[in-house]
C-alpha cells in the first residue's frame, strides 16, 4: 500500500516537472519569437536581395521563414480566438503549395499576400501590445548603427559602404565632401540606404521610427533620440520621409498638449538646423534632393501613374517639361510608380472599405485609450505612416508594412480580446 503510495506520488512529481519544462520551453519560444521577429525581418528582406551570394540569399530566405514562424507563434499565443489565425496559416500553406506546383499564378499569389499580411499584421499588434518598449529600442539602434554607414556611403571615399547595394556593381563611387559644381550626381550616394539594400527600404524604417518615438513623448525637453532620429532623417534625403515627419509634427502641434507642442517646435528647429549642417558639408547633394524640378517630376510621374491606372491602363513612358519649358522624357515600363499605382483600379472599393472599417477601429481605438492610454499616441502616428508608406514605392507583398501596420491596426485587433501578459492598468512599457 505504501509502495503504491509512493509511486503514485512520483508519478505527480514527474508529470509536474514535465509540465514546467513544457511550459519554460512555450514561454522560451515565445520570447524569442518577440525579440527577434523585427531583425529578422530587416535582415531576412536584406539578405534576400543579395543574388551575387548564394550563401547570403540562401540565408535571407532561411530568416524570412523563421519570421513567419515567429508571427505564427506570437498570433497563436496572443488572441483567444484561434480560428481565424488557423484560417490564415492554412491559407499560407495552400496558396504557397500552389504556387510551387501550378506555378506562379496571380490567384495564388494574391491569396499568399493577403494570407500572409493578415498574419504578419497580427503579429505586429500582438507585438505592441506585449512588448512595445521592445520594439522601439531595437528601432532607435537600427538607427544608431545606420547613420555611421550612411555618412560613409555619401562621401564617396570607399567602395564597401555599398556591399548591400545590389546595384552598385553598375556604379563607380565619387566624393562628395564639400563638392558643389560639376558634380555627378549617383542616388545610391544621395539617397543612402544604410544597413538595408535600398533607401526606399530605409525610409519605410525611418518613418517607422517616428512614429513611435514621437509616439511616446515624456518630456519638453530634447533628448539624444531626437538627434539621431532627425539626423536619421535628414541624411536620407527621402520627400517621404520629409512629409511623414510633418504630418507627425503638425499633428501633435495642432492636437497635442502644450509641452507636447513645446516639444515639437524645439525638433522642428533642429531638423532644420541638421539640415543646414548637411547643406554645409554636401552643397552637391542637397542641391539635388531639394531642386524643385526634381519634386515636381516625382510627383507627376506618380500621379500620372495612379490616374492610368486607376483607368485600367499602364503608363509606360512619360514626357515632363522642366522649369524651363525643355521636355524631358521619362521610361516607366511596367512601373507603377507607388503602392496606390499598383492597386490603381481597385483604390476606390479600398477607400470604400476602410470607411466600413473606420467605425470598428474607433470602437477599438475607445477600449485602446481606456485601458491602455499610452499606446494611443503611437498607434494613431503608426496609422499617418501606414498610409504614406504606399507613396514611395511598391510594399504591398513585403512583410514589413504589414507588420508595422499591425501598430496603426491595433484597434481592431482589440476587439479578438488577446490575452495579456501583465493587467493593462498596471502594464509599464
Amino acid at each position: 500500500m505504501v509502495s503504491n503510495v509512493q509511486e503514485s506520488n512520483s508519478i505527480s512529481l514527474n508529470h509536474s516537472i514535465q509540465g514546467k519544462h513544457n511550459l519554460d520551453y512555450g514561454y522560451f519560444i515565445k520570447w524569442l519569437s518577440i525579440r527577434g521577429i523585427f531583425p529578422g525581418i530587416l535582415i531576412g528582406l536584406t539578405l534576400n536581395q543579395q543574388a551575387w551570394s548564394v550563401v547570403l540569399h540562401l540565408i535571407g530566405r532561411t530568416t524570412l521563414w523563421f519570421t513567419t514562424l515567429a508571427a505564427a507563434v506570437i498570433v497563436l499565443s496572443t488572441f483567444r480566438q484561434k480560428r481565424w489565425i488557423l484560417f490564415v496559416i492554412s491559407f499560407i500553406l495552400l496558396s504557397k503549395a500552389g504556387r510551387v506546383v501550378i506555378g506562379d499564378d496571380s490567384i495564388f499569389a494574391s491569396l499568399y499576400n493577403v494570407s500572409i499580411g493578415v498574419l504578419y499584421c497580427g503579429a505586429g499588434a500582438a507585438v505592441v501590445l506585449q512588448n512595445s518598449r521592445l520594439i522601439y529600442r531595437q528601432v532607435m539602434l537600427f538607427s544608431l548603427l545606420s547613420i555611421p554607414l550612411m555618412i560613409l556611403q555619401i562621401l564617396g571615399f570607399w567602395e564597401w559602404p555599398y556591399f548591400l547595394r545590389g546595384e552598385f556593381n553598375n556604379y563607380i563611387a565619387a566624393p562628395t565632401l564639400f563638392v558643389d559644381e560639376n558634380i555627378i550626381i549617383k542616388s545610391f550616394q544621395s539617397r543612402p540606404s544604410g544597413l538595408l539594400y535600398t533607401n526606399v527600404f530605409t525610409v519605410i524604417i525611418i518613418m517607422f521610427a517616428l512614429a513611435l518615438h514621437y509616439g511616446r513623448i515624456k518630456t519638453r525637453k530634447l533628448i539624444l533620440g531626437d538627434v539621431l532620429l532627425c539626423a536619421f532623417t535628414v541624411l536620407a534625403m527621402a520627400k517621404t520621409a520629409f512629409l511623414a515627419f510633418a504630418v507627425i509634427i503638425l499633428c501633435l502641434l495642432i492636437c497635442g498638449d502644450s509641452w507636447k507642442r513645446q516639444k515639437m517646435i524645439k525638433v522642428t528647429a533642429l531638423f532644420f538646423a541638421l539640415v543646414t549642417v548637411y547643406a554645409f558639408f554636401f552643397p552637391g547633394n542637397f542641391t539635388y534632393n531639394t531642386s524643385w524640378n526634381l519634386l515636381r517630376t516625382n510627383f507627376i510621374m506618380r500621379v500620372s501613374a495612379l490616374d492610368a491606372r486607376m483607368r485600367g491602363n499602364t503608363l509606360s513612358e512619360i514626357t515632363i517639361q522642366d522649369s524651363e519649358g525643355v521636355p524631358h522624357e521619362y521610361i516607366l515600363g511596367d512601373d507603377p510608380q507607388s503602392g496606390y499605382g499598383e492597386i490603381g483600379d481597385m483604390l476606390p472599393y479600398v477607400i470604400v472599405a476602410a470607411f466600413f472599417i473606420l467605425p470598428l477601429w474607433y470602437r477599438g481605438f475607445k477600449k485602446l485609450r481606456c485601458h491602455r492610454p499610452e499606446l494611443t499616441d503611437s498607434t494613431i502616428l503608426s496609422l499617418f505612416v501606414v498610409i504614406l508608406i504606399p507613396i514611395t514605392a511598391s510594399f504591398w507583398g513585403s512583410v514589413i508594412i504589414w507588420f508595422i501596420a499591425g501598430f496603426g491596426l491595433l484597434p481592431l485587433f482589440l476587439l479578438l480580446n488577446p490575452y495579456s501578459f501583465r493587467p493593462p492598468l498596471k502594464y509599464r512599457q
